[in-house]
């Protein structure tokens, strides 16, 4: 269940629909897009965090709640 929150909340902050144009705009360019390779990178990071999140937060001595006002008041900057 938890993995499900984190894919809705990734979905929704990512916001691939509003990327389109820049991706369009860097085809234009004749830039080479590796959609495979982004993925697996994001997939990995996604997953690092999912495991190993809890031990980085505690080496900096940050508790979740913390860390999720944090995460929202950037989004809402945003």
């Amino acid at each position: 269940m938890e993995i499900a929150s984190a894919f809705i909340v990734l979905f929704a902050i990512i916001d691939i629909l509003g990327s389109i144009p820049i991706i369009l705009n860097l085809q234009k360019k004749g830039e080479k897009l590796h959609p495979f390779r982004t993925s697996a990178v994001a997939l990995s990071i996604m997953l690092l965090f999912l495991f190993a999140g809890d031990l980085v937060l505690q080496l900096f001595n940050v508790d979740i709640r913390s860390f999720a006002v944090a995460g929202a008041l950037i989004i809402f900057i945003m």
